[in-house]
């Protein structure tokens, strides 16, 4: 910053304002503070999301064919996809919104306190209760979700695609509730997107091979906790094609 060639940033723009105030230094820990907490919430749970969708992928080679039947009916071999083809690729979409429901990176959420009194079927909340939300069982509900455990696109190609959460819309729910609902979940739900969509350009992902070249078997188990990934597992991953290694190192020399 000093030298003038930090880019703008969460962090650079709040110490250029309180540095430009009197005490302005008392504030830097607050910053770091908000800066690591925005990381570390970013960070582990994108990663585990981008996990759940390659198994899913292996086990579900059906979805991937699709996928990249899409991209390239829409977009071709000349170039990655960007945020203006999200409208023309659905399908995209609705694995984005699978992944988050199949295997919710936050299972129980994070927990919440009751303000005031409150009533839930019955059931007496006096304040300061903490409530504990199981968004494993909401996503899993077989009446919203049909066959909750299989991982199934489909379900979501009915559901609006843009910002809007509908009661089926899992965004609803993988990002917490109310007005404590994770703040950054707009542009996590894009980091995804348009991981997913680059990956399916570019890859070509399939189940690992033992030591005879014969395809492993991969089923789907997750380690769970605060923060809930897949466990180990063995996977193949390669361009699609002389293309998609062209398109790869100019965005590596990008």
């Amino acid at each position: 910053m000093k030298e003038g060639t930090a880019n703008p940033s969460f962090v650079s723009n709040l110490v250029s304002e309180v540095e430009a105030k009197e005490n302005g230094r008392a504030d830097l820990d607050t910053i770091k503070g908000c800066a690591g907490l925005a990381y570390a919430a970013g960070a582990e749970s994108t990663v585990s999301s981008l996990s759940s969708f390659v198994l899913a992928i292996v086990i579900h080679p059906d979805v991937q064919t699709q996928a990249q039947k899409d991209i390239d009916e829409k977009i071709g071999h000349g170039r990655l996809p960007d945020f203006s083809d999200r409208h023309s690729l659905p399908y995209i979409t609705a694995i984005v919104k699978e992944v988050l429901r199949w295997n919710p990176v936050a299972p129980l959420g994070l927990p919440h306190m009751a303000t005031n009194d409150d009533e839930y079927k019955g059931y007496h909340i006096p304040a300061g209760t903490t409530i504990i939300g199981n968004s494993w069982a909401i996503l899993h509900d077989p009446n919203i979700y049909p066959e909750p455990l299989k991982f199934n696109p489909d379900r979501f190609l009915g559901v609006r695609s843009g910002q809007e959460l509908s009661p089926g819309d899992p965004l609803s729910t993988a990002f917490g509730y109310g007005r404590r609902m994770c703040p950054g979940r707009f542009m996590a739900e894009a980091q995804i997107w348009i991981s997913i969509a680059c990956i399916l350009a570019c890859f070509n992902i399939g189940p690992g091979v033992d030591k005879y070249g014969k395809p492993i078997k991969t089923e789907a188990k997750f380690a769970s906790g605060m923060i809930c990934h897949p466990l180990p597992f063995d996977f193949t991953i390669t361009p699609r094609g002389e293309w998609a290694k062209a398109l790869i190192e100019q965005t590596v020399d990008f």
